[in-house]
């Protein structure tokens, strides 16, 4: 059984365009994809120019990518949000899981199908979640949109769950 355990947080989605807005912000579609400025995230740590209070990345008193999200100065919140979305999970004793964590230049060339059929496929073959985690990125990086792309991957074994009451 597969499952995503998280909310990709793009700013085509309903409820982060709604956050992006309420925030002050207008999203950019230059490109014919809702974009941040001129990211396709809508949350992250860094890219501080999409927070509050806005820094200031340039000579000018706003930068492109602040322009084109015709951010306010009477902003709000960050266009980019720092909060995760997470869910708590229970393993099954029974069972065995991989986990991937992936950035959006891993997302945007391979679907979850995909990526997780590429684990499963190299676990099979006796890799370890380090060499799994590299060859996925390695495939991410060749595709001709490819981004910066980071992958974790992570073995767990259910027969080492402890029960909490």
């Amino acid at each position: 059984m597969k499952e995503r355990l998280t909310t990709s947080h793009k700013p085509e989605h309903a409820g982060e365009r709604h956050r992006i807005e309420s925030a002050g912000g207008t999203l950019n579609t230059d490109s014919g994809v809702p974009r941040v400025g001129g990211l396709n995230i809508s949350r992250g740590l860094g890219d501080l120019q999409y927070k509050l209070p806005l820094k200031d990345i340039g000579e000018q008193s706003i930068s492109g990518g602040q322009e084109k999200v015709c951010v306010e100065p009477s902003k709000k919140g960050d266009l980019v949000s720092s909060y995760p979305s997470f869910k708590r999970y229970t393993l099954q004793s029974d069972r065995r899981y991989f986990l991937a964590l992936t950035t959006d230049g891993v997302t945007n060339t391979m679907d979850d199908e995909t990526i997780m059929h590429q684990i499963a496929e190299s676990k099979h073959e006796g890799m370890d979640a380090d060499r799994v985690a590299a060859k996925i990125t390695e495939k991410a990086s060749k595709a001709p949109s490819s981004d910066n792309a980071t992958c974790v991957t992570v073995f767990l074994d259910g027969h080492n769950v402890r029960n909490q009451e």
